[in-house]
């Protein structure tokens, strides 16, 4: 018997070889396998622990386990160990930027956001840099070598930055974008949070339900509306001191010493009823 945690079904939403650096024979043994896999994983378990209702949703509607099976568990942002001497100009970063951090699978949609990002630059002629924080590899050397990268003015890609100097990166930004097409959870956004960044985002999946009233929402496949909330988010003085107020009140609900406290005891309910 066994108790098993669903971040998200990602691969069952985006089966997709450009998410995947493997040949055509291999990903597709690849994803059948994950595919058995999951089903019996989440078909057999006593009960599932998912991050978000979004994918406790998901997990119901592909799979038809009941929804008292399935308990949302919402996860706390890192507290990262900050170190006090990083700098962002070590990074060749410069200030005011926008600043996103994570992986650069298709999913994230980032060449969406370089889109954007080409169009707000033009239009409204701000000095404003675009920073990606990341670790090099084969997506980030797909989006480097894209048309979308080569066009888009005033971008910097740090590469990997270690967790400690992460807080620094946070806390001299204006701005934090998440243009994702698909989550099962949003920690950056949440991490942002943590050192009073006002957040845009996305309004696709979980996201929505995760950052509540805490960020300004827009539709991931509408250049235009990303543009507005990159402007509004930059210079709308009443609205970010109201994300960023929200954003603390959201913080106060999402402890990792609740998660951890409520695992367990969805552990033990499985032990007793053995």
């Amino acid at each position: 018997p066994f108790v098993i945690t669903i971040h998200d079904l990602l691969l069952m939403h985006f089966p997709t070889r450009r998410a995947s650096s493997l040949g055509a024979l291999s990903y597709w043994i690849k994803n059948k396998a994950f595919r058995i896999v999951i089903k019996r994983a989440i078909k057999r378990a006593r009960h599932i622990m998912a991050p978000s209702e979004y994918t406790k949703k998901d997990i119901q509607n592909t799979f038809q386990r009941p929804a008292e099976a399935i308990t949302v568990l919402h996860q706390a942002p890192t507290n990262f160990n900050a170190n006090s001497q990083a700098s962002i100009s070590s990074y060749e970063v410069k200030q005011p930027y926008v600043l996103y951090v994570g992986v650069a699978y298709p999913h994230k949609n980032l060449a969406f956001l370089l889109k954007a990002w080409t169009i707000f630059k033009k239009k409204y002629k701000t000095d404003h840099q675009l920073v990606i924080v990341g670790k090099e590899n084969y997506f980030y050397q797909q989006l480097l070598s894209s048309d979308a990268w080569k066009k888009a003015p005033d971008v910097r890609y740090t590469g990997f930055i270690p967790d400690a100097e992460l807080p620094k990166m946070y806390q001299s930004a204006a701005l934090y974008v998440m243009p994702s097409l698909y989550e099962g959870y949003a920690l950056p956004c949440l991490e942002a949070m943590q050192y009073n960044l006002p957040v845009i985002s996305s309004q696709a999946t979980c996201l929505p339900d995760v950052l509540k009233d805490a960020a300004v929402f827009f539709n991931p496949f509408d250049a235009e509306a990303l543009v507005e909330a990159i402007n509004r988010g930059l210079t709308d003085e009443t609205l970010r001191k109201t994300i960023v107020s929200a954003g603390q009140k959201l913080l106060t609900h999402y402890s990792a010493k609740t998660l951890a406290e409520k695992t367990l005891i969805i552990y033990q309910k499985t032990v007793d009823n053995l």
